[in-house]
């Protein structure tokens, strides 16, 4: 079976963190979120990956040549944006005669596949659609069912008083091959707001999949935040991260000076060092190879790798790209760093 991720955004909410690198390629713990996602995929059945790049194609490449995928990949490029039902139809032609996975690449979720495969083939589906149940639809997309669990309709952001289902697309999809007929080709399409609803118009059986407790769509630097928040308190099981257990990880492989203090839950990655009076934690990831400097404070913020943070500085709720220098003394609050002035991220 293939998987198809939905790689070509240009993640623009998540700015600055995405200037240079694509949303899919942001590490979460230290690892790039599309990475994990690939690798979950190793023992369901899946045998191939394809990616439908279009931003920053190469850095795909160059960050899969550097890190190789437990599974192989081919590379499919958009000349142009083409949305996400442009994207997969731009790829019909790698697709083979059996159902194959869809994910948009810049969520994290517990969605079991290989039991979304099952329920797929159950229903005699043509697509599967996963969901997630949220208690406040209005800002999705809301996908309506009948008691059998076949789509009976799809609202774009209802009103309130709209709401019937609260149960909203969750970004992962199974299609059967023949579905690819019915996206047009050359032009942007929205699987969402112009397939989907073309689909059940037609009559295909349009399945929704609804086991899924966790979710979560990085689309802002606060949801960025958040994941990582989340893992800590053990929400989801991230590459078998377990906080609960072990409140500090990475600590044999980091340099840790005996009178710095470390407060958990704390992630240091390679190589990263604590100097003398640094107070690092709760909730803070401290990427390979960074640097905290001397008498330093930092809670509830992410370090990328090769930072470096220079002595008496103070940095809170915030994201420091890789590469960045923080200068001594710097106060940095509920910001994305990116080597500029640091912005407030509720304002990207």
């Amino acid at each position: 079976m293939k998987a198809v991720f939905l790689v070509g955004g240009l993640g623009t909410r998540l700015r600055p963190l995405t200037n240079k690198t694509p949303k899919p390629l942001v590490p979460v713990m230290g690892k790039a979120l599309l990475e994990h996602n690939i690798d979950k995929l190793k023992f369901k059945g899946v045998d191939e990956i394809v990616l439908c790049t279009c931003y920053r194609p190469e850095s795909f490449e160059e960050y899969f040549s550097e890190n190789p995928s437990a599974l192989p990949i081919r590379f499919v490029q958009e000349k142009t944006p083409l949305g996400t039902g442009g994207a997969i139809k731009n790829v019909e032609g790698f697709i083979s005669d059996e159902p194959f996975l869809i994910f948009n690449a810049d969520i994290i979720s517990d969605v079991d596949v290989a039991e979304m495969l099952r329920f797929h083939e159950e229903k005699g589906a043509d697509v599967t659609i996963a969901s997630v149940y949220v208690d406040d639809p209005t800002p999705y997309g809301v996908i309506e069912h009948d008691e059998n669990d076949y789509a009976t309709a799809f609202k774009e952001k209802p009103k309130p008083s709209e709401v019937v289902s609260h149960y909203i697309n969750a970004g992962i999809y199974i299609f059967n091959p023949e579905i690819l007929e019915e996206i047009p080709a050359g032009r942007p399409v929205s699987v969402e707001r112009e397939v989907f609803p073309r689909l059940l118009k037609g009559g295909k059986k349009l399945a929704v999949y609804k086991e899924c407790s966790y979710w979560l769509d990085l689309g802002t630097v606060e949801k960025y935040l958040q994941v990582h928040q989340d893992i800590f308190a053990g929400k989801y099981l991230y590459e078998q991260l377990d906080f609960r257990n072990s409140a500090i990880i990475g600590l044999e492989n980091a340099h840790v000076h005996a009178e710095a203090i470390l407060r958990g839950p704390l992630w240091l990655g390679a190589g990263a060092q604590i100097e003398k009076g640094a107070v690092v934690g709760p909730n803070v990831i401290v990427g390979a190879n960074s640097v905290v400097g001397e008498d330093c404070t930092i809670e509830h913020s992410i370090l990328w790798e090769s930072v470096k943070v220079e002595p008496a500085s103070r940095i809170f709720d915030s994201v420091i790209m890789a590469n960045c220098l923080v200068e001594e003394g710097s106060t940095v609050f509920r910001s994305a760093y990116s080597g500029e002035v640091p912005k407030d991220y509720a304002a990207v």
